[in-house]
């Protein structure tokens, strides 16, 4: 058993997703913007997190095969590059 007082890690994610599925519903439905949608990328000369679109992101690998995303920053024009597993 637990600590009295704290929820099982089972039971605090099926309480966490029923209360954002009551507060979001369009998140069941699959309209608007999901967060798998959307992929973070840090831009240097920004020095800013930005978030793009799947569509931006190029995904590709290294002369050695190691897997990255490629994108454009959409303030500055900069080329990002993020190493990805």
């Amino acid at each position: 058993m637990g600590v009295p007082g704290k929820m099982g890690r089972e039971r605090a994610r099926a309480f966490n997703s029923f209360f954002v599925i009551k507060l979001f519903p369009e998140a069941l439905k699959g309209g608007g913007r999901r967060r798998s949608d959307l992929i973070e990328m840090f831009c240097l000369r920004c020095r800013e997190k930005v978030q793009l679109d799947e569509k931006d992101v190029s995904k590709e690998t290294t002369a050695k095969g190691r897997p990255m995303l490629r994108a454009k920053c959409p303030k500055c024009g900069a080329k990002m590059t993020k190493f990805v597993k």
